[in-house]
């Protein structure tokens, strides 16, 4: 396959591809993010990719240590990665690299990054939004919006939240209203549902180019799906199975940042006995696709069974069923047409985007929902609704663009249409 070759007059000069993280970079973010793709194309172009690990700045309470991902020597030739942990470093890094440098903050426009946007209206940074291919789905609730007055009530009582209730609100509109300075000029979206959610959340000019394109998650199931047929896989399990794809819920950085709380026992508890009862009645082993965030060595769940990292898709691939919450994982499981059943649970009541994600999920999806009361005589029709799930592909997936270009070509070569 030719990769893309990029016209340096249609990029302003890039020297430096930035991807700039809000929360701390993992080692499996380089597969997540399809960056070995992005690498090979900026080999060819003679451009460097940066990774700026900004965690320990915007999100302290999140951070997890510098990332042990590990380039190799000829990767290290054109991949640079940094921790940046003040403001100071911050703001040095954006001022030294800003009229050479492609910018790609992987987050939206919100209190705790307001620094970056600060910057990029002072420098007049070159940079969009690719957060809209993740796969994932951010709820808006009904009931966040009956409880405005009460959060702000209670903000009241907590100075350090209202100053992001009103950035949230009210600042960040003024801020990208004063200016065409700082707001990005391209957002990249899979399928349609993204599109509202990176306009109303993003800092973007009126006329930002829409990069059309298909979700991380879609480009690492079409690379894996391709080795099928050039390695021989092997079932990770003894057939029939179900797999549980694991979210690390009551442990997830995400949650400690909403000051949500679940109690873990409880959690895994319910999860276990609708596991064990589905196990029996549907006469399948369980698997467990465990969170790239999780580590279960030392804690006292799923002990009874076995536990998988790193091995979501093939998990999927040989399974008879999948057992979730609101994994963006679900995705493989509706390209490869398997029933899919959602949990529900009572530990999740505290926690309503939580519940408010998974109810999206059954709408989209039309796949049964089950909590920790799940009996025999209660035991629903697992079924696949066919045209539910060509709609989740149309409208959250995406469709490939140019069948001979991977994932990070399309969107580059849509970028420098700009």
């Amino acid at each position: 396959m030719n990769l893309l070759k990029i016209n340096k007059n249609q990029c302003k000069n890039c020297q430096y591809l930035i991807l700039l993280f809000a929360t701390s970079f993992l080692p499996s973010d380089w597969e997540k993010y399809s960056l070995e793709e992005l690498y090979k194309v900026a080999k060819q172009n003679h451009i460097t990719i940066i990774i700026m690990d900004a965690c320990k700045y915007f999100q302290p309470i999140a951070f997890r240590g510098e990332s042990p991902v590990v380039f190799n020597e000829k990767q290290r030739e054109i991949i640079q990665y940094e921790v940046i942990r003040t403001k100071k470093e911050l703001s040095e890094n954006i001022k030294y690299y800003a009229d050479k440098s492609l910018f790609f903050p992987m987050f939206d426009d919100y209190y705790d990054v307001r620094e970056f946007y600060s910057l990029a209206r002072r420098y007049d940074l070159m940079y969009g939004y690719i957060n809209g291919i993740l796969g994932d789905i951010s709820v808006v609730t009904e009931s966040k919006s009956k409880k405005i007055g009460i959060g702000l009530f209670k903000t009241l009582f907590a100075p350090g939240k209202i100053n992001s209730i009103l950035y949230n609100r009210i600042f960040r509109r003024v801020f990208a209203t004063c200016s065409r300075k700082g707001r990005g000029v391209f957002f990249a979206v899979a399928g349609k549902n993204k599109e509202n959610e990176i306009m109303q959340n993003g800092n973007l000019l009126k006329n930002a180019k829409k990069i059309q394109t298909h979700t991380y998650d879609y480009e690492r199931y079409l690379r894996w799906k391709r080795s099928i047929y050039d390695n021989e896989n092997i079932c990770p399990l003894k057939q029939p199975y179900m797999v549980f794809l694991d979210q690390y819920i009551p442990f997830h950085p995400d949650l400690k940042a909403t000051g949500y709380s679940i109690d873990a026992d409880t959690y895994y508890h319910n999860v276990e006995m609708i596991l064990n009862h589905l196990s029996k009645e549907l006469n399948l082993n369980i698997a467990i696709a465990a969170h790239p965030k999780a580590n279960y060595e030392k804690l006292p769940y799923f002990a009874k069974y076995e536990i998988f990292y790193n091995s979501t898709l093939p998990l999927i691939y040989y399974s008879d069923l999948v057992v979730g919450h609101f994994s963006s994982s679900l995705s493989y499981a509706v390209l490869e047409n398997k029933r899919i059943v959602l949990i529900n649970d009572s530990s999740l009541e505290g926690c309503s985007s939580y519940q408010d994600a998974i109810k999206q999920y059954q709408d989209m999806l039309h796949c049964p929902l089950v909590d920790e009361k799940l009996t025999t005589n209660d035991l629903p029709s697992i079924e696949i609704d066919y045209e539910s799930y060509q709609g989740f592909i149309k409208n959250t997936i995406g469709e490939v663009r140019d069948k001979d270009k991977n994932l990070w070509e399309n969107i580059l070569m849509q970028i420098w249409e700009y």
